[in-house]
């Protein structure tokens, strides 16, 4: 075993499963497809702090599975303590080409033997857990069966991917047969199943046949995400987002174009994106004196770009039920945005717009709207509702009724 130290965490490195020592209880069992990790910081971070969130009124195990194609070792296992949360990753070595059927079939035995030999030596340890809970069906979904089988522990499954719609090049109906065979079985064998979006949670209840879809929002942090009375010099949007294809990024940014024609008492601000996407941006736009862009920034920084704005604009084309919506809201901004998944579903008159997905036309009207119309809004009411809806202490409450609802006791 090796120590690390972390001012924040407690990190411990272990190269055998059966020598892993857990300092909280092992009752609730969360197998994360998706989580922040070494190998990629920013994945399924909302499942991060769905864990939070929960962790603060009952401890919580995070397992975690990815490929590591820097890894020493064949494996290692990275357990990270703090408070009542514990992060258990298991790093393979695998070189993440999937480009071939041999390489994929290398990938997916890894990724269920050490996983499996993870858990059977947790059991061994700590006895089994009281029950599962996946997030994201595939792949951990697979392991929450056979524990199921194994030791006989019920597992939930949460589904946060808004590939379910028609949009996406990744959308369900064009997986494999295979993809979709094991999705359905993983939602229909569940005592229970979530989702952060009422439109969404309709989709899967076609999908899996069942009728009983929860519906458990997204978190903010109400001590990072808060009103800030600030004077701005000119009104000020803000769009923080990966800048991916589903954002419709050229779609807002042409609006936005159209938007300086007509008048210049704005400016809008890019937070996020990586290198390529911002040199693409900027090519397109090289004498956008309205545009600013910032890039990545830590998760810890949003706060203050959020607070440094009149509204928050998003124009996806595709999506499920954003953590930047309620961060925004959180903030005091009104929102703007596109009828996309469940992304409505968090905005009323009081609080913002809705514009079909891809209208521009809409949007502009919006956009003009909003600057014009700004002194409608109350930000400090739209922070306070945000703070009730989706606290931490809100949505740790959903999560132990809905295992409450199904007869576990956490």
């Amino acid at each position: 075993m090796e120590r690390q130290a972390n001012p924040l965490k407690e990190i411990r490195t272990y190269h055998d499963a059966s020598e892993i020592k857990l300092n909280n209880p092992f009752r609730l069992l969360w197998l994360a497809s998706w989580y922040p990790s070494r190998t990629d910081p920013h994945n399924g971070d909302f499942i991060q702090r769905h864990a939070e969130a929960v962790s603060r009124l009952t401890p919580v195990i995070v397992v975690h599975t990815i490929h590591d194609i820097y890894s020493p070792t064949p494996v290692r296992y990275e357990v990270s303590e703090c408070g009542s949360l514990t992060e258990v990753f298991v790093y393979f070595r695998h070189d993440g080409n999937l480009s071939s059927i041999t390489s994929r079939i290398s990938y997916n035995l890894l990724f269920f033997h050490y996983t499996k030999t993870l858990l059977s030596a947790l059991v061994r340890c700590y006895g089994r857990p009281e029950c599962i809970h996946v997030h994201v069906p595939m792949k951990m979904g697979r392991i929450a069966i056979w524990a199921q089988r194994k030791w006989s522990v019920p597992f939930f499954v949460s589904e946060q991917s808004g590939a379910y719609q028609d949009g996406p090049e990744d959308s369900f109906k064009n997986r494999s047969f295979y993809y979709r065979y094991h999705v359905r079985q993983i939602l229909r064998k569940a005592r229970a199943v979530s989702n952060v979006s009422e439109t969404l949670g309709l989709i899967l209840q076609q999908i899996s046949g069942r009728d009983d879809i929860a519906v458990i929002r997204n978190v903010a942090d109400p001590s990072q995400f808060f009103y800030v009375p600030v004077e701005l010099p000119v009104f000020t949007f803000v769009h923080v987002s990966t800048l991916k294809e589903q954002k419709n990024i050229r779609g807002m940014l042409r609006t936005f174009a159209r938007l300086h024609q007509q008048r210049q008492d704005f400016c809008l601000h890019f937070v996020g994106g990586d290198a390529n996407a911002l040199k693409t941006i900027r090519a397109s736009y090289p004498d956008a004196s309205w545009l600013t862009l910032h890039g990545t920034v830590g998760h810890d920084q949003v706060p203050q770009h959020m607070q440094q704005a009149h509204c928050l604009v998003m124009f996806s084309r595709d999506e499920n039920f954003p953590c930047v919506i309620v961060e925004g809201l959180s903030c005091g901004l009104p929102v703007i945005t596109s009828n996309a998944g469940g992304c409505a579903e968090a905005i009323v008159p009081e609080n913002g717009v809705v514009v079909p997905s891809g209208d521009e036309n809409a949007l502009l009207v919006a956009l003009e709207q909003m600057i014009t119309h700004y002194a409608r809004y109350d930000r400090q009411n739209i922070s306070t509702e945000a703070a009730s809806r989706y606290s931490f202490e809100k949505i740790g409450n959903d999560f132990i009724q809905f295992y409450r609802n199904s007869g576990i006791d956490i």
